[in-house]
């Protein structure tokens, strides 16, 4: 019987380390396997055609701040997408 729980808890503990290590399952540092790419935030007051002219974000981009301080702006069109502008300085988004 003791033999039996150290077994399946042997197995449970090997299937649970297996998981978080795989990377699957919003794994913290999965996402960077294949590196990032640095989109520049347009700045709202060179841009024509408005909100057109804002840079897209998409679900997991990181908005980083180049210059101390900038000013963003952001719109969100009628699908929910949202875009972003900066007002005054220098951003970027990480993708």
């Amino acid at each position: 019987m003791k033999k039996d729980i150290l077994i399946l808890t042997l197995v449970t503990a090997t299937i649970f380390l297996m998981s978080a290590c795989s990377g699957g399952g919003g794994g913290g540092d999965a996402s960077f396997s294949q590196g990032s790419t640095n989109i520049a935030v347009v700045d709202c007051n060179s841009t024509v055609n408005i909100p057109d002219g804002y840079t897209t974000m998409i679900a997991g981009d990181a908005l980083v701040q180049d210059i101390t301080p900038t000013v963003i702006t952001t719109y969100h069109d009628t699908n929910g997408t949202k875009k972003v502008c900066t007002v005054s300085g220098k951003a970027h988004l990480v993708r």
